[in-house]
């Protein structure tokens, strides 16, 4: 869902399902939202990244963690696009609301 995706949700592990439920609530309401989910994060999968993200204007990272993916990101997405994070590091998940209301914030 990224091939008409203006803002594309990039995420690993169990944030992926909130990012998928967050993505398909937010399509059905008109917004152009895509979401990448990555299955492995060594080796980094740079060059898929760029070329998924090329057509977006930005990207939300959304990890469980302070922020180690974000860097991975960051250098492979194309010059241009903007990347916001929405971190949890308190052993509590990420909702898709939380991811909604992120999504909000960007947009």
């Amino acid at each position: 869902m990224v091939d008409d995706a203006e803002v594309v949700f990039i995420t690993y592990g169990s944030v992926s399902r909130a990012a998928l439920q967050a993505t398909s609530l937010a399509r059905q309401v008109g917004k152009k939202v895509g979401s990448i989910q990555l299955y492995t994060i060594w080796p980094f999968p740079e060059g898929k990244i760029r070329e998924l993200c090329s057509r977006c204007k930005k990207v939300i990272v959304a990890e469980l963690n302070m922020g180690q993916l974000v860097h991975e990101v960051a250098r492979a997405v194309p010059e241009g696009v903007e990347i916001e994070t929405l971190q949890r590091y308190d052993g509590e998940i990420l909702t898709p609301e939380q991811l909604l209301e992120k999504l909000e914030e960007v947009l």
